[in-house]
């Protein structure tokens, strides 16, 4: 799971699938990890994520709502 902050930066969990100490569907285990995009300075209602170069991984994007400019950062993995 991503979520992005109102400054940008993106922070992630990891699913651990159903908890077992819950009922069945009731409660879901979740991971956090580190920041995973420190943001850039930029309403986070920009960001979105793209595979840009078909290599499988989500590139980070700023699109600019005003006229759809966009910038993006490749992710190297």
């Amino acid at each position: 799971y991503l979520k992005v902050n109102a400054d940008s930066s993106v922070q992630a969990w990891i699913n651990g699938g159903p908890n077992p100490k819950e009922p069945v569907g009731s409660d879901w285990l979740w991971y956090p990890q580190e920041t995973v995009a420190s943001g850039v300075l930029v309403d986070g209602a920009r960001i979105q994520f793209a595979d840009l170069n078909d290599d499988g991984r989500a590139e980070y994007l700023d699109v600019n709502p005003e006229n759809g400019a966009t910038r993006a950062w490749i992710n190297y993995g």
